[in-house]
């Protein structure tokens, strides 16, 4: 495993030497199109990761942190987490967030700390994402559920996995079905089986509203779980575990080995992030 993060700054006359540190050491990086942003990747075994890093913080720039893994450590796993590095769209209405209501029972909605929905109708967006050679994609604001191309969705069944639907997405205006756009809504929770590190998380957050408690991740360590929580007749589970800061409150999407062979034998993981989960 190594620790990647991620940056993102504001090119101005004050990160030249931000520029130059990138170029002088070969570190690629991407320039946004339409605003003047650079993105690039660091990892902490890089032999000038204390130079950069110390550089960034000295521009007040701080990165998102997320575990890699490399194929062999993927193919041992049993379990294995698995989110869309793509999002697009916001889902509909946006407009004060009212797809909370519409597509959620928000009888129990937390305002504090944003746990509580339960789906009950159809997600709207206003169009079909531009795919390019993804599959699977997340909506912002709504970090545990996939969305799938007609491909993707046909593979996935492929394996007949128990309590998962394939649900269409409308078309936020006219409430028609979208053209190659999907829900896989996975509907099974396991029992709570999170075996708790201290390093796990950056935060630990006790909700006084509703009691309930979510966990900021490091990003920085593998997860560990508890074996007799898993059912192997499933292939694509939620964590009951929840997850996230301000009014994010998600579990987790992990799938079995099989499931993750399906979709690589596919081609189908393009942005799709995939991390093993250790089992104990």
């Amino acid at each position: 495993m190594r620790v990647q993060h991620r940056f993102s700054f504001n090119v101005s006359n004050t990160t030249e030497d931000i520029i130059e540190f990138l170029n002088r050491h070969r570190i690629p990086y991407e320039r946004a199109k339409s605003v003047p942003i650079i993105v690039f990747f660091a990892y902490e075994d890089m032999p000038v990761w204390p130079s950069l890093n110390a550089l960034m913080q000295q521009h007040g720039n701080y990165s998102l942190v997320s575990p890699v893994y490399s194929e062999g450590e993927l193919l041992e796993a049993t379990w294995l987490r698995v989110r869309s590095g793509f999002r697009s769209q916001y889902p509909q209405p946006d407009d004060n967030f009212g797809y909370m209501h519409s597509t959620y029972d928000s009888t129990h909605f937390c305002k504090e700390c944003g746990c509580g929905l339960i789906q009950r109708d159809h997600f709207r967006v206003r169009r079909t994402p531009a795919w390019g050679r993804r599959h699977f994609t997340s909506l912002h604001w709504v970090e545990d559920e996939l969305f799938c191309t007609d491909a993707a969705a046909s593979e996935v069944l492929r394996l007949n996995p128990k309590e998962v639907v394939v649900r269409p997405v409308l078309q936020h205006r006219t409430g028609e079905p979208l053209a190659n756009i999907n829900q896989l809504q996975v509907l099974h929770v396991n029992e709570p089986g999170w075996i708790i590190h201290r390093e796990d998380f950056k935060e630990e957050i006790h909700c006084q509203t509703c009691r309930m408690t979510k966990h900021v991740l490091s990003g920085r360590t593998q997860l560990r779980f508890r074996a007799d929580v898993f059912d192997q007749s499933y292939d694509m589970v939620r964590t009951t575990e929840r997850f996230g800061v301000g009014w994010f409150c998600i579990s987790l999407i992990l799938v079995s080995q099989r499931m993750y062979r399906i979709i690589r034998s596919g081609s189908l993981d393009k942005d799709l992030v995939f991390e093993p989960i250790a089992l104990y």
